[in-house]
Parts: C-alpha cells; sequence; structure tokens
C-alpha cells in the first residue's frame, strides 16, 4: 500500500485515487473516496469538483473505519508475525526439521508476538 494511502486511512481523510486497478481496489468509490480516470484531467477535475460539492462526514467515518478494522499497527503486526510463522512452518517442512525443545527457531521468533 502507498504510503499516502496508509496516511490518509490514518487520519480518516477520504482520498482521490486513479482506477488502477491495485489502488481502485483499497478505495471503495464513494465510499472512502472518489475514482478518476488515469491520465484524465477531466475526469480528475471532476472528481474533485464531486468531492468539494458533497465531502460528507460519511466519507471521514468509512476512511477511519477501515483503518480500524484493517491497518491499525497491532493489526499489520499480526499480519507479518503470520508470515514469520508460515514462512519458518514452509522451511521447516522443506528441510524435514521437526519442531521440538531442541530446535526453538519457531518459537523463539513466535515469543517476539508478547
Amino acid at each position: 500500500m502507498p504510503l499516502t494511502l496508509s496516511e490518509s486511512f490514518t487520519t480518516g481523510t477520504p482520498t482521490l485515487i486513479s482506477d488502477i486497478d491495485n489502488l481502485n481496489q483499497m478505495v471503495k468509490h464513494e465510499v472512502e473516496g472518489l475514482h478518476f480516470k488515469t491520465g484524465s484531467a477531466d475526469s480528475l477535475i471532476a472528481s474533485l469538483k464531486r468531492f468539494e460539492a458533497d465531502s460528507s462526514p460519511a466519507y471521514y467515518k468509512a476512511t477511519r473505519h477501515k483503518y480500524e478494522t484493517l491497518y491499525t499497527e497491532q493489526i499489520n503486526y499480526q499480519r507479518l508475525m503470520q508470515i514469520y510463522r508460515d514462512a519458518i512452518e514452509v522451511f521447516n517442512f522443506e528441510n524435514k526439521i521437526e519442531t521440538s525443545p531442541k530446535n526453538q527457531v519457531s518459537t523463539d521468533i513466535c515469543k517476539l508476538e508478547n
């Protein structure tokens, strides 16, 4: 996720975003912001004017809600730790390593979670 988009969600600021596939899937059109056609100044201007005319508090609430349910530090931390656990599990499987008290690699890394 682009840093500016992450900051936007953190502060509950609606976003005007181009219709590039990955980006437009992150921001729901007319919920957390507005989309405009990539490369079209007219489309961008129309979106700006539309947002200026109707910058409803609902946009701000929806954007902040998305942050609180998907992107908080704790949620990102949990996702990262799951990636580490999965990587360790794959590594152990591929190298035929059994996790046991002697082999603390996976449990030591996961202890960082607490």
